[in-house]
């Protein structure tokens, strides 16, 4: 049988638990923020390449769903690609549009 102070403390950990779900919703919403800042930026360096034109689901599957192995240094990182990759032109436009050096 539940007393009054049992339901008191009950209420104050759901709204405990209330404020912190809204810490999480609003880092979620803040890096959502910063992914579509981010592929904009990838569609306004993409012009002149086969993503000129291409939607933000389209560049997510051409470009950053892509099996590659990443070999990270203190200086660079480093993005091999597989030889049947189909978009590596593309690829290397708009990473050099962003300030990438070729190797």
């Amino acid at each position: 049988m539940a007393t009054a102070s049992t339901g008191c403390v009950l209420n104050k950990q759901r709204a405990a638990g209330r404020r912190l779900d809204r810490g999480g919703n609003q880092r979620r919403i803040l890096l959502t923020a910063a992914a579509y800042v981010l592929l904009q930026e990838v569609c306004l360096r993409a012009a002149g390449t086969a993503c000129a034109h291409a939607q933000v689901g389209l560049l997510r599957e051409r470009l950053l769903k892509l099996g590659a192995r990443v070999e990270v240094s203190v200086r660079r990182v480093l993005i091999h690609f597989p030889v049947a990759f189909p978009f590596r032109s593309s690829f290397d436009k708009i990473a050099l549009a962003f300030g990438a050096q070729r190797r």
